[in-house]
C-alpha cells in the first residue's frame, strides 16, 4: 500500500512541475497590433466624417477586407515587410466607385512574448508613414501621423482627410 501511495504522489508531483505558466497564450496578451485610421472631414480637421461602403484591400498578400462604414477602422500591418499597400475603394460596388491606393511605411521590431504565444511585432511609423499613389481624382485630401508607434490598438494612429 505504501508503494502505491509512494507511486501516486510521485506522478501528482511530476504533473505539478512539469507544467510552466507559460505553456498557455492567455487571451488577454495581445499579439501584434493593428494601425487604428481614423477619418476626418478635411474642412474641419477636428471633425470626423465617417466613409460609407469603404473597401479595403491588400495589394500583397491579396487580402481583403469586409465592407466598412464608420470613422475608424483597424487594419493589420505585414510583419515580414517594412510596407504595406492596401487600395481603398470608397462606394464599393457602386457606380461612383473611387479608388486610392496607399503605401504604409514602418519600421518593425519583434518582441517575445512566452513560449505559448510566440512573438509579436510593434511598428515605428516613417517620415512621411504614407505615400498615395494615384492622386488623380482621389477621394483621399491628406493622410496625418497621430501617433509614431503602433504598440497597441487603443487610440488613431493615422488620419486621413477626405
Amino acid at each position: 500500500m505504501k508503494s502505491k501511495l509512494k507511486k501516486t504522489l510521485f506522478y501528482l508531483f511530476f504533473i505539478l512541475i512539469s507544467c510552466e505558466k507559460d505553456d498557455i497564450c492567455i487571451e488577454s496578451e495581445i499579439g501584434t497590433p493593428r494601425i487604428i485610421l481614423s477619418f476626418y472631414d478635411k474642412v474641419d480637421k477636428n471633425l470626423k466624417k465617417p466613409v460609407e461602403n469603404l473597401l479595403i484591400k491588400g495589394l500583397e498578400k491579396e487580402d481583403t477586407l469586409d465592407i466598412f462604414s464608420g470613422d475608424s477602422i483597424a487594419i493589420p500591418l505585414r510583419n515580414d515587410s517594412n510596407f504595406s499597400k492596401y487600395e481603398f475603394i470608397l462606394n464599393a460596388g457602386g457606380e461612383n466607385s473611387n479608388n486610392d491606393t496607399i503605401h504604409i511605411f514602418y519600421s518593425r521590431y519583434d518582441s517575445y512574448i512566452n513560449r505559448a504565444c510566440g512573438f509579436k511585432s510593434n511598428f515605428i511609423l516613417n517620415n512621411p508613414p504614407t505615400a498615395l499613389l494615384n492622386k488623380d481624382n482621389a477621394w483621399i485630401n491628406e493622410i496625418v501621423k497621430l501617433k509614431d508607434t503602433v504598440l497597441n490598438e487603443d487610440y488613431s494612429h493615422l488620419a486621413i482627410y477626405h
